[in-house]
């Protein structure tokens, strides 16, 4: 499949001709160009414009598509949209040119109005306040016996806390590149709030744009858990759990190679009898601060929603670092391995699985410009979270490391 055919579905090709909006004159188009800037190799109707393949010669992306959108718009006789993408199996530029109108319908088609998006932001709001006092132990029967309500309320603050910093600091840095942000709808699973569910209600500029949106509220999630966590357990002067600690089932904490390496550090956590952390109780589980415990469970959001698949945050930065054919790749493969996890048994796994199919079908607009490299800092940055957000999550089956330190203190 061409790139063409594989975002069709962003830009309603097959349904464009419904519309009213009048399909653009190619052969008026194709006299903008130049061979300075952009020189079409072929051309084709594409939805209700036009598509250029070619070459770009031009170094400074963003001011040949601000010029040609003036000229293009002038031959058209109404605004257009000017995209810049790449085709990765034929290693040429692709310049797509698109009514403003039709661009705007599809956005318009894309967002849930008022009158059901808020209704569905209070439903996720309520969900995942249930979900995340199971987790506390709270008891949701009415008439049966359980804890109180109340005995949620640590855990939800911090997890509201971790998502409220990456979801503010996505906002700051979308509203630096003019992108505009549907509400955020929290997504209630297995382990309380999974995050949020944010789509674009814009044109996003750059795939720069795109990756930093996503990797400023991975990094504030991921610092807010780590304060939140150390915080926590320098309060209660220990991991304990403190004078009103959640009990965790063990298997919670089973080895991964993040753990595993902690332990190579700093010790085992398990004691004489077993128990995967010291002062584990019997019949209830390991002891946990549920400020600490929201930071652990914050790492872990952080990095299932790092996932490179999909519309996941880590979906959006594989596909802006290494484009959509890579992008896709890496959703079948994680998909595939989600499933894996999930015939053997793990609730998470399918959860997650489930989440990424869901929303496979809500194909978003390109990035205006999809040609500009996004520098070395990016990459850098990129192979930091989701190595990190691995070693987070990928089991380690050969037991712990042994500890070269004492820890006797």
């Amino acid at each position: 499949m061409g790139l063409a055919e594989a975002i069709e579905d962003a830009f309603g090709v097959s349904d464009d001709g419904k519309g009213a909006v009048e399909k653009l004159d190619i052969a008026k188009l194709r006299t903008c160009f130049s061979y300075t800037d952009f020189w079409p190799t072929d051309s084709r109707p594409y939805g209700t414009g036009a598509l250029f393949t070619g070459n770009l010669r031009a170094a400074d992306v963003a001011d040949v598509r601000e010029r040609l959108q003036v000229k293009l718009g002038e031959a058209a006789g109404c605004a257009v949209e000017v995209f810049f993408l790449k085709d990765e199996q034929r290693e040429k530029e692709v310049c797509i040119v698109q009514p403003a109108a039709s661009i705007n319908r599809r956005l318009a088609l894309s967002q849930l109005n008022g009158l059901s998006r808020w209704p569905l932001v209070l439903i996720s709001l309520v969900g995942c306040l249930a979900t995340t006092a199971t987790v506390s132990g709270v008891n949701l029967d009415p008439f049966g016996a359980g804890s109180h309500p109340i005995r949620a309320l640590p855990l939800a603050l911090g997890l509201a806390v971790i998502i409220g910093v990456g979801e503010i600091l996505q906002r700051i840095m979308a509203g630096r590149y003019g992108v505009k942000l549907s509400p955020p709808y929290l997504l209630p699973g297995p382990l309380g709030c999974h995050g949020t569910a944010t789509r674009f209600e814009s044109l996003i500029p750059s795939s720069q744009a795109l990756f930093d949106m996503c990797a400023a509220k991975a990094v504030g999630s991921f610092v807010t858990s780590f304060v939140l966590a150390c915080v926590a357990l320098a309060a209660d002067g220990g991991i304990d759990g403190g004078t009103d600690p959640m009990y965790i089932e063990p298997s919670f904490f089973s080895p991964n190679l993040l753990l595993s390496f902690i332990q190579y550090v700093i010790g085992p956590y398990s004691d004489d009898l077993g128990n995967v952390m010291p002062n584990a109780v019997e019949g209830l589980g390991v002891p946990v601060n549920p400020l600490a415990f929201a930071g652990l469970l914050g790492f872990v959001i952080t990095a299932l929603n790092l996932l490179p698949a999909g519309q996941l945050d880590g979906g959006h930065m594989v596909q802006a670092l290494f484009g959509r054919r890579k992008a896709k790749i890496t959703t079948l493969i994680t998909v595939a391995l989600l499933a894996l996890g999930g015939f053997s048994g793990s609730v998470l796994c399918l959860f997650w699985a489930f989440i990424i199919l869901a929303f496979r079908n809500s194909e978003e607009l390109p990035s205006l410009d999809e040609v500009s490299p996004l520098g070395r800092w990016r990459f850098v940055l990129a192979w930091v979270l989701l190595n990190g957000s691995l070693l987070l999550l990928l089991p380690k089956s050969g037991g712990t490391f042994p500890s070269f330190l004492p820890t006797d203190f």
